[in-house]
C-alpha cells in the first residue's frame, strides 16, 4: 500500500500509472476490509489530492481525456473503499467519526464534479455517483442527510 500511495502522489508517474495504482487501492480495500484501516489516512490524502486535479486541473495537465479517465477512477476507488469499510467501525468509535469525515468530503467532491458548467459525463461515470450515493446513505445517512441533499 505504501509502494501504490507512492505512485499516486509521485511526479515521476504517468497518469495512466496512477490510474491502475488508484484501481488497485479499491480492490485491496476490498480485499482485506478492516486489515486498509492502517492504510485509510495516506489513502484518502492521495485520492483526494487526485480530486483537486479533477476539479481544477492545471493548464499543462495531459488532455480533458486524462482528466475524465481519473475522474472515473477516483469515484470507482471511492465506492471500493466505501464498501471494504462498511463494517469496520462500531457506531461512536473514532473510525466511525472518522469515515463518517470522510464520506462527507467524497459528498463535497462529487458536489464540486457534478457543478462544474461543462462536465463531460457516460452512463457510466452517472450509475457509479448513483451508487456512491446509495453505499452512503446507506452506511452514514442518518448522520449525513444535510450533505447528502
Amino acid at each position: 500500500m505504501h509502494s501504490l500511495n507512492k505512485v499516486l502522489t509521485g511526479e515521476d508517474y504517468s497518469t495512466d500509472t496512477k490510474l491502475h495504482a488508484m484501481i488497485a487501492v479499491g480492490d485491496i480495500c476490498l480485499a482485506i476490509e478492516e486489515q486498509f484501516q492502517q492504510y485509510i489516512e495516506e489513502t484518502m490524502t492521495c485520492l483526494f489530492g487526485a480530486c483537486q486535479l479533477t476539479v481544477s486541473p492545471p493548464k499543462n495537465f495531459e488532455s480533458d481525456e486524462s482528466i475524465i479517465k481519473l475522474r472515473d477512477s477516483i469515484i470507482d476507488a471511492f465506492i471500493s473503499i466505501v464498501h471494504g469499510m462498511q463494517g469496520v467501525a462500531q457506531p461512536g468509535s473514532p473510525q466511525e467519526r472518522m469515515l463518517h469525515g470522510y464520506a462527507t468530503d467524497i459528498l463535497h467532491y462529487i458536489d464540486a464534479l457534478l457543478g462544474q458548467a461543462n462536465l463531460q459525463t457516460n452512463e457510466e461515470f452517472i450509475r457509479n455517483i448513483y451508487e456512491l450515493y446509495i453505499d452512503i446513505s446507506e452506511y452514514y445517512g442518518e448522520n449525513l442527510q444535510q450533505a447528502i441533499c
